[in-house]
């Protein structure tokens, strides 16, 4: 087995719980720019977004994802409420699922 290796964990977006005993506690940990690396992947992903908002933008221009890039705006959400969820749209995002679920009401009535 190999060794075990002491030093800090770093945590992006996640909730840890650790148990001290008799009591759980919660918390969440976050890198943040607390490393390069992970300061790297961030802008990494942004950029990449970025790109793929400008992309589907082409084939969605009524949301306007080359403007907002996928950020909750007043502009996207007024689109979302138009237009109803694409494709593209995170279903676990409350705006987006509550518009589908008042698409499913109205088609159920």
């Amino acid at each position: 087995m190999a060794p075990r290796r002491e030093g800090p964990l770093f945590f992006v977006g996640c909730r840890v719980e650790v148990s001290t005993g008799a009591a759980r506690d919660r918390g969440a940990a976050v890198a943040g720019n607390a490393t390069l690396s992970s300061s790297a992947a961030s802008i990494l992903a942004k950029v990449h977004r970025d790109r793929w908002c400008r992309e589907i933008d082409a084939t969605w221009p009524q949301y306007g994802f080359a403007t907002h890039k996928g950020y909750g705006t007043a502009a996207h959400l007024a689109a979302l409420r138009t237009h109803g969820a694409c494709e593209h749209h995170r279903r676990s995002f409350a705006p987006v699922a509550e518009v589908l679920a008042g698409a499913r009401t109205e088609s159920a009535a």
